[in-house]
């Protein structure tokens, strides 16, 4: 399974580039981030995105690989490149990954941590 995808539409000029990468999110509670990265090829991205968390890798990559195939379909064709944006995707994911540092805490709902009536 592949967690990375470089697609690029070949009709415009200058093509238009989608990179798609699923990074770990937190190692430790198995949590996964799906980035995109679009823009011209040979331009820094214009769009970048993040979609998720997924609870496993193969969660992510079955989401990821849905977005891929409505690309495919829209013109875009899958290119054996490496991705060239990927400094802007680990500064996102860095991003996520501070904002959730903020807000940490267990916010799992349980009955018995509420008082009686």
């Amino acid at each position: 399974m592949p967690h990375v995808w470089c697609l690029q539409h070949p009709a415009q000029r200058p093509p238009l580039r989608v990179e798609v990468e699923l990074a770990s999110l937190d190692a430790d509670q198995g949590l996964w981030v799906g980035l995109l990265a679009a823009g011209r090829a040979g331009q820094l991205p214009s769009v970048i995105k993040a979609q998720g968390p997924y609870h496993g890798a193969a969660l992510g990559v079955a989401q990821l690989s849905q977005i891929v195939q409505a690309l495919l379909k829209q013109g875009y064709a899958l290119i054996d490149e490496p991705l060239t944006w990927r400094l802007s995707l680990a500064a996102e994911r860095k991003r996520i990954q501070a904002e959730r540092r903020e807000h940490a805490g267990n916010y799992q709902f349980s009955p018995d941590d509420v008082p009686p009536l």
